[in-house]
């Protein structure tokens, strides 16, 4: 099959028949093999080549064919004109390994001074075991089966494989032309925590276990994230609270990277009887902030939580309306170490917690109004705890916590002793 030198390269070895009616020809072609100027090859199978008036210009020949062979050389054959689906893609033919088949339809000139842009074609793909050695939106496919399929405004491709070596479901538009589609990436993985902590390092703080996500990206480094978390253990810090595996939840957020910093917009964690939104900043595979405007942690929760890097520990400021409190009380009235654990301030940091929540309820139905908090600790270490309330029956309650010489005390100033008892389920 005649082409131009820059246009796709001839079909050789053919077997099959020329028919000529008038001035129309129809080619076909049993077998052949299309030989690249690089030494690589594809065959060619049940093709055909129609052209329609030979005798009137433009002479287009209308092209349609199987091809089979080795991904680079497949990419190679694509990547001539008048096709040249590579040609927005910053990928050459060395960059595909893996097998392909598949079927092209192309408008093919055959003389001169033709214009290539207006020429159709369409490139229909079947992949297998195909892996791309540069990084697709930041992440190394390998292994994938799939299907592609090219036109001249968009390459919409369609994968199942592993993206960073995590088996991965991909679906793609790529527009070609400024005319082309928007762009868009959706990506399904199941991750276990190392591939979680490669894709959003620093989330580990927090979530432990398998958890299935949605990625949808249509800009480089902007991913919009869907998590399925039922089967992972969360955990927020320095609040005592948890969520074991089983417990149906589900986390959106935006998440963009630039250098070191990833940041988590938009962030919504949803389960039956918990919820919490706003962002989160994570830093060189740490946290560096979280800013929370709803946290409900338990049904009668209504608080913002403020959390900032401090040095190796956090800076906590919780305010709002209500708040549960009997898991924080649990954890500041059990021994330090654990309490540091549960808080993050381990490992040589240190935490501080700054609250002043309107209404705070604890064991046995007992509840405080006007409660400001000021806590303080680092390793095994509590360098401070100062809370101020008012009773149920309104007596003022003032609750003092420190560690000297290693030793714990607690003073409590109260006129309704009983209520703080019952309230830190002491009695």
């Amino acid at each position: 099959l005649l082409a131009g030198a820059a246009f796709i390269p001839p079909i050789r070895d053919a077997v099959g028949s020329v028919e000529f009616r008038g001035n129309d020809v129809d080619v076909a072609l049993a077998s052949g093999t299309v030989y690249m100027p690089s030494g690589r090859t594809v065959s060619a199978s049940n093709g055909t080549m129609r052209i329609v008036q030979a005798n009137k210009p433009p002479v287009i020949g209308d092209l349609d064919i199987d091809v089979t062979g080795a991904a680079d050389a497949i990419t190679e054959l694509v990547s001539y004109e008048p096709i040249n689906a590579m040609r927005h893609i910053n990928m050459t033919a060395d960059d595909f390994s893996g097998q392909v088949s598949g079927h092209v339809k192309a408008d093919i000139p055959l003389q001169k001074g033709i214009d290539s842009s207006k020429l159709d074609w369409l490139v229909t793909l079947n992949y297998q075991d195909l892996a791309i050695a540069k990084p697709l939106d930041g992440q190394m496919m390998t292994e994938a089966d799939g299907t592609i399929a090219v036109t001249p405004k968009k390459a919409v491709i369609s994968a199942k494989g592993k993206l960073n070596g995590v088996p991965a479901e991909v679906d793609m538009v790529e527009p070609l032309r400024p005319d082309g589609p928007p762009r868009d990436r959706k990506v399904a993985l199941v991750l276990d925590d190392k591939a979680r902590n490669a894709l959003a390092p620093g989330l580990s703080e927090m979530v432990s276990g398998p958890m299935r996500v949605k990625l949808d990206s249509d800009k480089p480094g902007v991913r919009a994230i869907e998590a399925d978390l039922t089967d992972a253990k969360l955990n927020v810090p320095w609040a005592g609270w948890s969520k074991g595996a089983g417990i149906p939840a589900k986390a959106t957020f935006v998440m963009k990277t630039e250098g070191s910093t990833t940041t988590l917009s938009d962030f919504e964690l949803d389960g039956k009887s918990f919820s919490v939104d706003g962002a989160v900043t994570l830093s060189s595979g740490s946290l560096s902030s979280a800013q929370f405007s709803s946290v409900k942690l338990n049904r009668d929760d209504n608080v913002s939580v403020y959390v900032k890097r401090n040095g190796k520990g956090y800076a906590v400021s919780v305010k709002g309306a209500s708040l549960d409190a009997r898991s924080l009380i649990k954890q500041f009235t059990s021994d330090t170490e654990t309490a540091n654990k549960t808080t993050g301030s381990g490992a040589g940091g240190g935490v501080t917690i700054d609250a002043d929540v309107k209404s705070l309820g604890g064991f046995h139905g007992e509840r405080f109004s006007n409660v400001k908090l000021d806590y303080s600790g680092a390793g095994s270490k509590v360098n401070g705890l100062s809370v101020s309330a008012v009773a149920t029956s309104g007596a003022p309650i003032s609750i003092e916590n420190s560690t000297e010489d290693g030793r714990r005390s607690m003073k409590v100033t109260s006129t309704d002793a009983g209520a703080v008892l019952r309230f830190l389920n002491i009695y």
